[in-house]
């Protein structure tokens, strides 16, 4: 026919458009923005990503052994690798294995190359490399791969250090409940016990005090001991019979009695 034909397919979401993040950028369509560097990277252009320009993408926060090494820097200890999940690989793969091989010898094959930043193992298919920049990673929610990112270990540090500060503040923050909760019940119950004391001994001291029509000026010093049992009373009273009941006072019922004598 002498002439081209075109045919694509449309992106489903943002996230579908080829290096949407830029390099070592990562796309969440379920995010708001839907960019994020990779742990361990920030963004290269802060304003560009501020306005949601983000192919500029990031760049790496700590330097890798191997770059230590030939900036005759401090070594320190070896690169980790922070695994995430359900990931779209980046594109362009370095190399792979075989399927027989292992995630373990996966991991081993990039950490003797020291331009291997990141790795993916993939049941049926082996394993996979990477040696640039890291682009076109999406995140997915649901499928997808392991994607092994090659950190420097200070990172690990940090994050371990994080987490000791978060489990500290979180333990301090228990214990100061749980003391004053102690507090709190312990001031309840003592106020409780002091309020149940003070009703008994107000009990029995107006139990033990009798009146006559006079009060006297101190009525607390007055304090006898009971005039009749309670067997007499109940004889009394016909075993205080509601026919007997005067009123209520405040100290409780009163009744009118009839005594042999």
């Amino acid at each position: 026919m002498q002439s081209w034909e075109g045919d694509w397919e449309v992106p489903s979401t943002e996230c579908d458009i080829y290096g949407k993040c830029g390099p070592f950028g990562t796309c969440d369509a379920q995010n708001s923005p839907i960019c994020r560097c990779l742990k361990g990277f920030v963004p290269k252009n802060q304003d560009e990503w501020n306005k949601g320009i983000w192919t500029s993408g990031c760049v790496r926060m700590a330097s890798l052994q191997c770059d230590r090494i030939q900036n005759g820097t401090e070594v320190g200890k070896e690169d980790g690798f922070m695994k995430l999940e359900m990931m779209k690989v980046p594109a362009f793969a370095e190399y792979w294995s075989y399927p027989s091989s292992s995630e373990q010898d996966c991991k081993d094959e990039c950490v003797k190359n020291c331009s291997c930043v990141a790795y993916s193992y993939y049941n049926g298919f082996g394993c996979m490399a990477w040696t640039g920049n890291l682009i076109d990673t999406q995140k997915f929610s649901e499928g997808g791969a392991d994607l092994n990112i090659r950190l420097a270990y200070t990172e690990f540090v940090a994050d371990n250090n994080t987490k000791k500060k978060v489990i500290i503040s979180m333990s301090v923050i228990v214990g100061a409940i749980a003391i004053f909760l102690f507090v709190f019940f312990s001031w309840k119950w003592m106020a409780t016990h002091r309020e149940r004391k003070l009703i008994r001994e107000e009990t029995r001291e107006a139990q033990a005090t009798v009146f006559d029509g006079n009060s006297p000026d101190n009525i607390e010093e007055v304090k006898l001991e009971p005039l009749f049992k309670l067997q007499v009373l109940e004889t009394a009273t016909s075993n205080f019979d509601i026919a007997n009941k005067l009123g209520q006072g405040g100290f409780g019922a009163v009744y009118r009695v009839s005594l042999l004598n």
